[in-house]
């Protein structure tokens, strides 16, 4: 299993952090009373060497000379200090391994993260969506059903005023392009037999006009179900979400019928 960082969550933002993404809340700095020591150094005739108050001696005796200098090696007292360069709030509490993956888990299950009157995440039950939202979901997806069958209205439309003017017409004859072009694209047959092809017009024409028809019955239907978002108004909670679902089925089992 993969080890999960060092997690910190935040009840003024309700969020998780991490040191390792956010920076850490605290770094080693050396502590303000610590001094390097001095050590003795024997100095030869010429060298020099600085000193502590970090002026040079030079040693001009032809002799060695033992001067204290600082000891370089000497590992200095640190101190732990806030990071101001951490993203990690304040007020963030550390969540141990197993209680973040438990909360994560009920997030995935539809879970709200929130906080406690100590600062400590907790899950809530996720709020209800509001009357308003939920008429807004089903006007939403009406509008999508409508779009998608009105997208080549006017061809529809032409279709049909062209189907319909054949028929009163007695079906004779060669129809107009618009029901001719359905007709050939839609059927297999021979435009030289002239008796299958009228059969055929026939056909393509009443197959237009109880298509067209279908939709308009459909978007009828479609109207109608949308006008019930009202009675929603009449219901609170999870009556409303209910009642919302029941509304949104009625909606999409349409859309089904009519694909």
């Amino acid at each position: 299993m993969q080890q999960i960082q060092t997690m910190f969550f935040s009840a003024s933002l309700v969020a998780f952090f991490c040191e390792e993404v956010h920076g850490a809340r605290s770094v080693s700095a050396v502590h303000p009373d610590w001094v390097r020591p001095n050590v003795p150094v024997e100095v030869e005739p010429g060298d020099s060497i600085e000193l502590q108050d970090g002026t040079i001696y030079t040693n001009t005796t032809e002799e060695p000379v033992t001067v204290q200098a600082p000891d370089w090696l000497a590992t200095p007292t640190l101190i732990e200090v806030p990071n101001p360069s951490t993203k990690i709030p304040e007020d963030a509490v550390q969540v141990p391994a197993a209680e973040y993956r438990a909360l994560l888990e009920g997030m995935s299950n539809g879970k709200v993260l929130a906080s406690d009157a100590e600062g400590r995440p907790v899950l809530r039950d996720a709020p209800l969506p509001g009357i308003a939202d939920l008429r807004a979901l089903i006007d939403n997806r009406v509008a999508e059903v409508t779009a998608n069958w009105t997208r080549f209205e006017n061809e529809y439309l032409e279709r049909e005023a062209s189907a319909r003017t054949y028929k009163n017409g007695g079906y004779q004859g060669v129809p107009a392009v618009w029901v001719k072009a359905f007709a050939d694209a839609a059927y297999v047959f021979d435009p030289s037999n002239l008796e299958a092809a009228a059969a055929i017009y026939r056909e393509a024409t009443d197959l237009i006009l109880a298509q067209a028809d279908g939709l308009r019955a459909a978007q009828q239907q479609l109207g109608c179900l949308r006008m019930r978002k009202y009675e929603l108004n009449r219901l609170e909670g999870q009556a409303a979400v209910d009642r919302c679902a029941e509304i949104l089925a009625a909606v999409n089992a349409l859309a089904a019928q009519m694909s």
